[in-house]
């Protein structure tokens, strides 16, 4: 709605309404008409909390592409890598070696020491960082 009232054409409906004093009183009553509208004071609020939704918008976006970036690099590994049909099992276990299945270098019995063979941490991580294929890095 608009901060003030619409302009009214006062001359003409005295012109053509033969009951003038209707239209005076209709007149006085609507220049009478004051109506008062709240006072903005959540505008700088709201402002504020948009300009922070959109740095956090911002965030997950780069995010998003971040995480879009890794899965084109696991894509091209899996272009060029040897098929898991083709594998043996140390292959796998040193392509994907959070989903190989970990045998014990000795087996055990209860209670099951956990010792798994293969690559440490840092070298799995070290296979992660290279752009080649995992397996190249044997």
């Amino acid at each position: 709605y608009p901060e003030t009232a619409p302009k009214i054409d006062w001359a003409y409906y005295k012109q053509n309404i033969t009951a003038k004093s209707v239209v005076d009183q209709l007149e006085a009553s609507y220049k009478a008409l004051n109506i008062t509208y709240p006072v903005d004071n959540v505008s700088d609020q709201i402002a504020a909390q948009e300009a922070a939704n959109e740095k956090e918008a911002e965030a997950f976006i780069q995010d998003s592409k971040q995480i879009q970036t890794e899965a084109n690099k696991m894509l091209d590994k899996f272009k060029v890598m040897i098929t898991p049909s083709e594998m043996t099992e140390e292959e796998f276990a040193l392509t994907f070696p959070d989903w190989a299945v970990r045998q014990s270098v000795r087996p055990s019995w209860w209670p099951h020491e956990e010792t798994t063979p293969g690559l440490s941490q840092a070298q799995r991580d070290e296979i992660t960082k290279s752009d080649g294929p995992p397996y190249s890095l044997i």
